[in-house]
């Protein structure tokens, strides 16, 4: 499922890079892990999508759903 522009959390900036198939490829600009679960929450919003968290140490790198 490719992920639309109109769907990105507009709290954001947001800039889909590329999508191939079923994958999407965003950069936002985030800049903490508090700014990590709030774009996670608010585009579960916007797309009506849920998404399934673990506490891990994020490395910051790549989030995939």
């Amino acid at each position: 499922m490719a992920i639309q522009n109109s769907k990105l959390p507009p709290s954001f900036v947001n800039e889909v890079v590329k999508t191939v198939e079923d994958e999407t490829i965003v950069r936002s600009n985030l800049k903490s892990v508090s700014n990590v679960y709030s774009w996670i929450e608010e585009y579960g919003t916007t797309s009506d999508t849920k998404w399934n968290l673990r506490s891990s140490r994020p490395s910051g790198t790549r989030l995939v759903r």
